[in-house]
């Protein structure tokens, strides 16, 4: 049952996604003009940032499911940003890298998410960024543990 006086305006998972929405929003319009989609993004970022990593990992960092994954990096590596390669150890798993081309595309499109990192950034004081910080990764961490 729904309480009457129940509001959104303290409902953290309502501003969670307000914001969400408004920074993928915003960074698919400037990344839309590179050719590039926000998943794409961030496995691109990924990769660049931690290197060669399972399909399995990589949807855990992107927070993309899987079969959503799978399809955007079949587009990468059709546009011969990222490669797929079985591990020898178990041909099962496969990893996914950057290719050259990929890691030339990533320093291209680098400054157009730093560019709104730094405006966001920019609309904090240091005080309200550490907390912005701290608290997020209390929740997440909070989330983490009463998944289990």
């Amino acid at each position: 049952m729904i309480q009457k006086d129940a509001s959104l305006e303290t409902f953290i998972p309502f501003w969670l996604n307000q914001l969400t929405s408004k920074v993928n929003e915003q960074l698919a319009e400037r990344l839309s003009e590179i050719g590039i989609s926000v998943p794409q993004w961030r496995v691109l970022s990924i990769l660049h940032s931690f290197g060669s990593m399972s399909i399995g990992k990589i949807s855990e960092l992107a927070v993309i499911n899987q079969s959503t994954l799978s399809r955007v990096i079949d587009q990468l590596e059709r546009s011969n940003l990222v490669s797929r390669t079985p591990l020898p150890e178990n041909k099962r798993v496969i990893e996914v890298s950057l290719t050259d081309l990929g890691e030339r595309t990533f320093s291209e499109i680098f400054p157009v998410a730093s560019e709104l990192h730094s405006f966001m950034e920019s609309q904090l004081t240091e005080i309200e960024r550490e907390a912005f910080f701290s608290i997020s990764h209390k929740l997440i961490l909070a989330l983490q543990v009463r998944k289990k």
